[in-house]
């Protein structure tokens, strides 16, 4: 069972009244000494009236405002569950260090319904990125949050929707887009699953519905980015193949934008979750290097 101060241990439960024993104290051996920050539940009301919930991970005695990240979970039918990460440890690591860690689940998102969950089909990216911004834009109104320093983030759908919105909007300092997607024209001709996607999800093949992937598709203002960012991907990924970071990186570069593109040799699209650990210690500290240089800082280009 994992919990808000626990990664996970081995917990047996009385099925006659639901009370439980913890048999295991994994958290305590490997971290002695170390209180996880607990996500703390917050819910959103985006203009439209939807109810949106989301989980803010911080250090409740750090100064504010101070620098935020809003990290974007995969998908996007995924939902982020308000337990401690066993595979993204640099949340804990950058709310030590003074950051508010936002987490959100917006329209698409499992576990709301099927309403709220088939919003997103036929719009990725604009069906749900304003949800994820409305939630900083709060954070940032309640002083908890420096708009000169802001980062976005985000895994697989999660890394799309970082390409997506930083080609659309230049608020923030620092973006890490991880087996991401980048163009998704390409990517429907080259995923395992990308025809079936592109017939659930983005409304047939490209050439079928050329002005809804134009719309959807970051790749289509690449030409706007402004913000340095980081691509990490699993040199072996199927599910979102390496050359989306690769075209996504070409084009920054060719632009003259911060970036830098790291591919983990023999990795999965899954390799966060089960990996060579010293290929996820490495993924965690490159994303609070990354995210420390160009936003921590509002001094910093």
């Amino acid at each position: 069972m994992a919990t808000p101060t626990s990664y996970g241990e081995i917990v047996v439960v009385d099925p006659a009244d639901g009370t439980e024993r913890i048999l295991t104290a994994h958290g305590d051996m490997a971290l002695p000494g170390v209180a996880l920050y607990p996500p703390v539940e917050h819910r959103f009301t985006v203009p439209d009236g939807t109810v949106v919930q989301g989980w803010v991970v911080r250090d409740p005695v750090a100064a504010r405002p101070g620098p935020l990240l809003l990290d974007i979970h995969g998908g996007p039918h995924t939902a982020w569950n308000g337990i401690a990460d066993g595979a993204r440890l640099y949340q804990q690591v950058l709310a030590a260090r003074g950051w508010t860690v936002l987490l959100v689940n917006p329209r698409g998102s499992d576990g709301y319904g099927e309403r709220f969950y088939s919003q997103v089909v036929g719009g990725w990216g604009r069906a749900d990125a304003g949800d994820l911004l409305y939630a900083v834009d709060e954070l940032v109104r309640d002083g908890a949050a420096d708009p000169g320093r802001l980062a976005v983030a985000g895994y697989s759908y999660g890394g799309y929707q970082t390409c997506f919105i930083t080609g659309r909007d230049r608020r923030f300092a620092a973006a890490v887009a991880s087996a991401a997607i980048s163009d998704l024209v390409s990517w429907t001709r080259t995923s395992d699953i990308g025809p079936m996607t592109a017939e659930q999800e983005l409304g047939g093949a490209p050439e079928t519905a050329p002005d809804q992937y134009a719309a959807s598709n970051p790749m289509s203002h690449v030409s706007a980015v402004r913000t340095p960012t980081l691509l990490l991907h699993g040199a072996e990924d199927i599910r979102c193949p390496a050359d989306q970071a690769r075209q996504w990186f070409d084009a920054l570069r060719a632009q003259h934008v911060p970036t830098r593109l790291v591919l983990y040799p023999g990795e999965s699209h899954t390799f966060i979750f089960e990996g060579r650990p010293s290929h996820r210690m490495d993924w965690n500290l490159r994303i609070v290097d990354w995210l420390e240089r160009y936003a921590a800082s509002p001094a910093q280009p």
